[in-house]
């Protein structure tokens, strides 16, 4: 399946924490998002955001929030606009002009990787892959700084001389978990400056205002943070507020932390070390395993050190010393 397309804003008067999903400011908070909110009440089988939901009544902004399946959904979601609207108020998707003629019929009849049916945004996926895409060499570049998530079937390594932000989970069709040693899949992430795992309304527990209620309004369910890529950022990773927040709200397997486990399976090569939380308990608990194919077969084009060999220094009598053999006995296999 091609790669995803991207979202970006059409003007620029759009309010960029509608694409990353972040809480909106002020004391009204998470009632005024577009973002998040819950199908059913009054707008039966249509979405319907928190912040289009009156202020009383039964189907009021409360209940939006504290409903079973509230959900919050980054910018560009179809699920904002009950179906895919390719350029509105909000922001843009970028077609690609490779298709010619129009995408094949087998991805426009396909699937999304959540299940959803392709359709009318076949135009507007940009393949990562050789068969649609011959000339794609494996990276992708982007000018400034860049927002990513979702699944990824292919190798591929993004770069960014700015911020690499990771707004939700961003996980390998082949799990490096659970299938070790499978190469198929490998993400690679270069940063100019920083890597950044995001705050928002996704990834984070959210408190309604002037109510003890939390509630976790990740469309997966999940309470965790999922990475699975080989991180390389020329300053740092870490986590946006990891000293603010909540404390306990979710479970990192079983202790109660503030946004649960950040399980990075991959690698990270940072300048100095970021944070990821606090022992008050706010931000994650580390969960990181090494992915063995950032050895065996990195990402495309990502850098690396190439081969280290232990060796041995000696004096060396240099009668009879030829350049050429010394060479040829130390050369690494």
């Amino acid at each position: 399946m091609p790669g995803s397309a991207a979202t970006v804003p059409s003007n620029s008067g759009n309010d960029p924490k509608l694409v990353a999903a972040m809480e909106p400011g002020g004391s009204s908070r998470i009632k005024n998002s577009k973002n998040c909110g819950h199908v059913g009440g009054s707008h039966p089988g249509l979405f319907m955001s928190i912040n289009d939901h009156p202020s009383s009544g039964s189907d009021n902004k409360f209940t939006a929030f504290s409903d079973a399946n509230a959900a919050c959904y980054l910018g560009g979601d179809p699920v904002l606009t009950n179906g895919f609207v390719p350029n509105n108020a909000d922001g843009a998707w970028l077609p690609w002009a490779g298709w010619g003629g129009g995408p094949p019929a087998a991805i426009a009849a396909g699937l999304m990787p959540n299940g959803a049916p392709v359709g009318a945004m076949a135009s507007y996926l940009w393949p990562i892959n050789r068969p649609y895409n011959p000339s794609f060499k494996g990276v992708i570049f982007a000018e400034g700084k860049v927002g990513i998530s979702g699944r990824v079937r292919s190798r591929v390594t993004v770069v960014s001389p700015q911020d690499i932000i990771i707004m939700d989970d961003l996980s390998q069709e082949t799990d490096p978990a659970s299938v070790p040693n499978r190469c198929e899949d490998i993400v690679g992430l270069v940063a100019g400056q920083d890597v950044v795992v995001s705050n928002n309304t996704i990834n984070t527990p959210i408190n309604y205002p002037s109510t003890s209620s939390w509630q976790t309004l990740d469309p997966d369910g999940g309470r965790d943070e999922v990475i699975q890529a080989v991180v390389l950022a020329l300053d740092q990773f870490w986590v946006q507020d990891y000293s603010s927040g909540p404390t306990n709200k979710e479970i990192c397997e079983t202790t109660p932390w503030g946004r649960g486990c950040l399980y990075l399976t991959g690698g990270i090569i940072q300048k100095t070390r970021g944070a990821v939380g606090t022992t008050a308990g706010t931000g994650y608990l580390k969960r990181y395993s090494y992915n063995t194919c950032a050895y065996t077969n990195p990402p495309p084009y990502f850098p690396t050190t190439g081969h280290f060999a232990k060796n041995r220094i000696y004096r060396i009598n240099p009668v009879g010393f030829n350049v050429a053999s010394w060479y040829q006995t130390y050369q690494v296999p």
